[in-house]
């Protein structure tokens, strides 16, 4: 399981937190995500980045939307430590009022 909780649209940024790094569990030095953007029909949008954890569990990262329509995108989070790895998929669209993205929702395979 992926500890990531806490997932917000802040713009053109998704942030999140990671469970693990709050409560001590692990160390941000030893933790990295790679993220990619992919869109309704699971056509990759941009390339992968990967980037290191937020120093207290914090982390936030670039966020690619897919273009057209509600601008429906999956991004893609690959969690490595040095111990174990785990995928989450956060599901982001435009707020049909305003057009801000928002996380619409969460799968943990």
């Amino acid at each position: 399981m992926n500890p990531l909780e806490t997932f917000v649209a802040d713009g053109d940024r998704l942030c999140f937190d990671d469970l693990l790094l709050s409560y001590n569990l692990a160390k941000p030095s030893s933790t990295s995500y790679t993220l990619q953007a992919y869109d309704a029909k699971f056509r990759r949008v941009g390339t992968a980045m990967t980037m290191p954890a937020g120093a207290n569990g914090h982390t936030c990262a670039p966020l690619r939307l897919a273009t057209g329509g509600d601008r429906y995108t999956i991004m893609r989070i690959d969690t490595q430590r040095t111990r174990s790895a785990g995928t989450i998929y956060v599901h982001v669209a435009a707020d049909p009022k305003t057009g801000a993205p928002r996380v619409i929702g969460i799968w943990r395979p």
